[in-house]
This record gives C-alpha cells, sequence and structure tokens, in this order.
C-alpha cells in the first residue's frame, strides 16, 4: 500500500522551550543515621538514635530519645527535636512532646522547665536567648541571693515566657492563671528538688569528635601537587588561544587571596597575644617609668642621683650602659633630657590602657549584672505582692459568696417556719371551729 501523504502544512517554527532548566541536585545535601547518632560541634552536641537532615529545609531531625547539649549546662530532650540551621548556625530548636529543658546551677541543683511542647532560640554563638513552653508548663527555678541558692521557685501555668541575657535570665512571664509556690532551698525536700520526668544525663554528651569517629583528616597534600608542572593542552590553544592561561590565573588569583588572608588572621592573632602579654608586663613598665620621671625630676632640680638613695639600683629604664646611676654622665647644664618613649614602652601603655578599658567593663558589666538582679527580684517581689492581693481580693469575695449562700439559705428557713407557723394556726383555728361545731 502506498503510503498515505501528509496533508498537515510543515511546521516552520519549533515551539520555544518555554520550561526552567532543571535544578542541579547534586548540590543539595541529604543526611541519614541510624543506631547511636552523635553529632559534634564546639558550640553545641546531639545524640539520639535517628537522625535526618536535608539542604531543602535546613532542619535537623532527630528521633528515639534525642538529646541535645549546649553552653557546658544546658540540657535538652523531647520525644524528637527538629533543629533550624540558617546561615550555617543553629537558630532553633523545637522540642516536640514531653519537651524538657535542664540548666546545671551545681552539683546538687538544676533549674528545670517542662511542657507539652518548647521553642528554644539561640545566638550566633548557640547561646540560649529565648524559649517559649506551651501546654501544661512547669518550671522550677534556684534564686540566687548573696552568692548562694537561697530560694525555690516552682510555678505550674498554661504557658512560660523568658529571656536571656549573656546566659543569666533577664525576664520570666506565666501565663493563664499560674499556681506559684516558693520554698527555702535548705528546708525543699530532695524529692521535690525536680520535676516529673527530669533526667540528667551527661555521659552521653559528646566531647571531641573522636567521640564521633576515629577517623582523622588526612595530612594535605596540596603543596605536592602544586609542585607539579601544569598539564599543556596544545589543541585547545590553537582552537581557544589563551582560554587554559586564563584558567590558570584566576586559580592562582583565587590561591593568593586566602594566603594573604590566612596572614592576616595570623597576624591579628599575633598583634592580640602580644597585646596580652604586654598587658601581664605593665606594673612592671609602670614602675620603670615612674622611675624615669623621678630620675628626670632630681636631675631638673640639681639633685645627684645619690641624695635619692638610687646609686644602687640596676639600669631599670632600659638604657644598657650596665653601670650604677652615679657613674653615668650628667647634664653639665643640669637640664633634664626629655624621654622619649620607644614602641615598646609606647605599645605597652596602650596595652596598659586596653586592660584597664577592659577592667573597667568587666566592672560595668558586674554592676549591670547586680542592678538586673535586682531588678529582677524587686519586680518579683511586686509580682508576688500583686498575686497575693488577688489571693486575699479572691478569699474575700469567696467569703463573701459563702455569707450571702448562708443568708440566703437562712431567710428561706425562716419564711419555711412562717409558712409552717401561719399553717399551725390554721389547723388550729379549723380544730377550734370543729370542736364548737360538736
Amino acid at each position: 500500500m502506498p503510503p498515505v501523504p501528509d496533508t498537515q502544512a510543515p511546521d516552520t517554527q519549533a515551539p520555544a522551550d518555554t520550561l526552567a532548566a532543571p535544578l542541579d541536585t547534586t548540590r543539595i545535601s541529604f543526611i541519614w543515621g541510624e543506631g547511636h547518632v552523635r553529632l559534634f560541634r564546639r558550640s553545641m552536641q546531639m545524640a539520639s538514635d535517628r537522625m535526618a537532615y536535608t539542604d531543602l529545609d535546613s532542619l535537623i531531625r532527630l528521633y528515639e530519645d534525642p538529646i541535645v547539649f549546649n553552653e557546658e549546662s544546658h540540657q535538652y530532650t523531647s520525644d524528637s527535636i527538629y533543629v533550624s540551621i540558617k546561615d550555617r548556625r543553629v537558630q532553633r530548636a523545637n522540642l516536640l512532646s514531653n519537651a524538657f529543658i535542664t540548666i546545671q546551677e551545681d552539683s546538687l541543683s538544676f533549674d528545670q522547665v517542662r511542657g507539652t511542647e518548647m521553642v528554644a532560640y539561640f545566638d550566633s554563638t548557640a547561646t540560649l536567648t529565648r524559649f517559649d513552653a506551651l501546654g501544661g508548663a512547669s518550671s522550677l527555678f534556684f534564686l540566687v541571693e548573696n552568692d548562694a541558692l537561697a530560694t525555690v521557685n516552682k510555678v505550674d501555668s498554661k504557658m512560660i515566657y523568658a529571656t536571656f541575657v549573656d546566659g543569666e535570665m533577664e525576664r520570666l512571664h506565666y501565663y493563664d492563671n499560674p499556681h506559684n509556690d516558693g520554698y527555702p532551698a535548705v528546708q525543699l525536700p530532695a524529692e521535690d528538688r525536680t520535676l516529673k520526668g527530669f533526667r540528667w544525663e551527661p555521659e552521653r554528651r559528646p566531647t571531641s569528635p573522636s567521640d564521633v569517629t576515629s577517623l582523622v583528616p588526612r595530612q594535605s597534600q596540596r603543596t605536592a601537587y602544586l609542585a607539579r608542572p601544569h598539564a599543556v593542552f596544545r589543541e585547545t590553544d590553537i582552537y581557544f588561544p589563551g582560554h587554559i592561561n586564563r584558567i590558570y590565573r584566576d586559580i592562582a588569583i583565587r590561591d593568593s587571596l586566602q594566603v594573604v588572608r590566612s596572614r592576616e588572621k595570623q597576624r591579628i592573632r599575633d598583634s592580640l597575644a602580644l597585646a596580652e602579654a604586654l598587658a601581664a608586663d605593665s606594673l612592671a613598665l609602670a614602675d620603670s617609668l615612674a622611675l624615669a620621671d623621678s630620675l628626670a625630676l632630681a636631675d631638673s632640680l640639681g639633685v645627684q642621683a645619690d641624695s635619692l638613695g638610687l646609686s644602687a639600683l640596676p639600669d631599670s629604664l632600659g638604657t644598657g650602659l650596665g653601670f650604677p646611676l652615679s657613674a653615668q654622665p650628667s647634664d653639665s647644664l643640669g637640664v633634664a633630657v626629655p624621654h622619649e618613649p620607644t614602641k615598646a614602652e609606647l605599645r605597652a601603655q596602650k596595652a596598659q590602657e586596653r586592660a584597664a578599658r577592659r577592667a573597667q567593663r568587666a566592672q560595668e558589666r558586674a554592676a549591670r549584672k547586680a542592678q538586673r538582679q535586682a531588678d529582677r527580684e524587686a519586680r518579683w517581689a511586686e509580682e508576688d505582692r500583686v498575686y497575693a492581693e488577688k489571693q486575699a481580693a479572691k478569699e474575700q469575695k469567696k467569703l463573701e459568696k459563702e455569707r450571702a449562700r448562708k443568708l440566703r439559705m437562712l431567710r428561706r428557713l425562716e419564711r419555711k417556719s412562717q409558712r409552717e407557723y401561719q399553717r399551725y394556726l390554721r389547723y388550729l383555728e379549723r380544730e377550734r371551729r370543729r370542736a364548737r361545731g360538736q
């Protein structure tokens, strides 16, 4: 049979491809782990029986008895935990079902927060900055007074919200009719020092990369490979002259920038180490400068060094002459030569100033911390006062209701007795009429 001719007009133009090019899925990471999974990072450590992670949502999912540690003394547990990663740092952790946060105060005292669900937020250093406990939340906190754990505050409420500054609790809010109890720490029984579901498992924390794997990174062979000559692409140079040379040049520029950055980082580290060493020796330098000022003043007044009792002192000014002060040549005009500080002295002086500024900042931080603690105690005292007033008003209202109820009952009894008395009178009158009729 002859072929049937195509009666349709040929397609003179191919349709444009409207579909976007597929994404490079090799750049998306997927990680699964089963059986005694451990994750180690200097700022945070995790352990669970199962783990899953993908770059699609940047969530680390921990299942079956998960536990998270950070800040040396914080522990987070739940039936399952979702850890959110953003900008290569831990942003928050969602504790789903039977959530529990434990903060160690000492070997026997632990701050505890329990809730159906919790959300914990962290800063760039993985330090806890806030947590929200939802659904039947309970908390137990040890309050510090005079550098000692003196009071225990136990609260039950529907939701708890807390914020932290520099690792210290700043604000604590309870919602929906909280029940608050306070106890002296020394009188608290051992069974009441923990909430239901409390557990402290520091042995599960991986303390180093060796706790995660016995493998160690291999030594870099980059220097050995860079020493080898580059390959020659003769055919490519014929059809694309200079292309391979441009690639080699771009690689060299990138490597040189990395070297410059590493050297700059090393220089900054060395300068910081030198500043710390100079700050440690700043007291000795201050004594030397004071001695130099006293000698200059004595020379300007025409006073001999022996009269100051300094002739037997060694050369503490760093002149390097190596003879006593009384044997040093004096100015014939009796005028003191101004002392020109050296670079080392200037650096030491700057280091001393930086150390003084650091000490002042530390004092200011301690003062701010003490002020925050005083503000918190005042706020807690005010909250306790308001709570006591509310409880007193509630008790008074309850008494008034009970009094009104009893008054209504007495009035009902009085009305009932009156009705009974009237019924008795009517009965008595009826019997009297019946007796008269007989």
